[in-house]
C-alpha cells in the first residue's frame, strides 16, 4: 500500500532523510532490491538499513531481492554483559533484545556486541536461534556481522564489532519459553567454532536467555 521509491545515486545525507522517518512510522519495512549496483553502487541504503533495523528475511525472485526488516529500538551498549569466546580470537561482549516477550509473527531484534582479540583468518556466519523446550529449532536468522557489511577475515585485535539480527517469529508458533542461542560457523564448510562461557566449554551453540512468547 505504501511504496516509497529510493533515491537515485544518493548521498549519506539523503539517505538519512529518506529513511529516517520510515523507521519511525512502521514496524516492518519490506525493501526491493533490483538494479541496486548501478543505482546505489555504494550500498549507502542497504548499510544505513544494517545499523537501524534488524534484517530478518533476505529472498532472490529472479533478478529481484527482497528483504524484509523489523523495526525496534537500536541499542548501542549490551543490556546483559557476557565473558564468552568463539575460538581462539572472537569475544561476546553482550547481547540485548529491547524485550523479552514476542508474539507469533514479530521480528525478534537481536543486537550482539563482538571484540577482536587476534586476527580471525576466515569468514564466518552468525546464526541465532530460537530452540523450544526440547531443543529443536523454531526459528533462526543467519548472516555475515553487520549483515555481510563486517566479514570477519577483515577484523583488527581491538575492534568493536555492532551485529544486527532479526529473528522472524513463524505465525504459527505456540506461546510459550523459548531459549535464544547463537553460534558462529565457518561460510564455506559450516563448521562451528567452539564456545566458552566464563572460560567453561559449553560446546559449540552459547545458550543466552529465555524469551516469552505469547498468543
Amino acid at each position: 500500500r505504501d511504496v516509497y521509491p529510493a533515491p537515485y545515486h544518493p548521498t549519506p545525507e539523503q539517505v538519512e532523510t529518506f529513511l529516517a522517518p520510515l523507521v519511525q512510522q512502521y514496524r516492518r519495512l519490506f525493501v526491493l532490491y533490483w538494479g541496486d549496483v548501478e543505482s546505489d553502487p555504494q550500498r549507502l541504503i542497504e548499510t544505513w538499513l544494517a545499523f537501524h533495523a534488524y534484517k530478518a528475511a533476505d529472498r532472490w525472485y529472479g533478478r529481484v531481492r527482497l528483504a524484509t526488516y523489523g523495526v525496534a529500538t537500536l541499542p548501542e551498549e549490551p543490556a546483559i554483559t557476557l565473558n564468552a569466546r568463539f575460538g581462539d580470537a572472537i569475544r561476546l561482549q553482550g547481547y540485548a533484545l529491547g524485550r523479552e516477550s514476542f508474539a507469533p509473527g514479530n521480528v525478534l531484534p537481536v543486537t550482539l556486541f563482538w571484540e577482536v582479540e587476534a586476527a580471525v583468518p576466515a569468514r564466518y556466519k552468525v546464526t541465532v536461534q530460537l530452540l523450544d523446550g526440547t531443543g529443536r529449532l523454531v526459528a533462526q536468522h543467519d548472516g555475515e556481522p553487520a549483515d555481510g557489511l563486517a566479514p570477519t577475515d577483515g577484523w583488527q585485535p581491538g575492534q568493536r564489532v555492532l551485529d544486527r539480527h532479526g529473528v522472524l517469529l513463524p505465525d504459527d508458533l505456540q506461546p510459550g519459553r523459548y531459549t535464544l542461542a547463537v553460534a558462529l560457523y565457518h561460510v564455506a564448510s559450516g563448521e562451528r567454532l567452539p564456545a566458552t562461557l566464563n572460560g567453561e566449554p559449553v560446546g559449540n551453540l552459547l545458550m543466552l536467555t529465555g524469551v516469552e512468547v505469547e498468543e
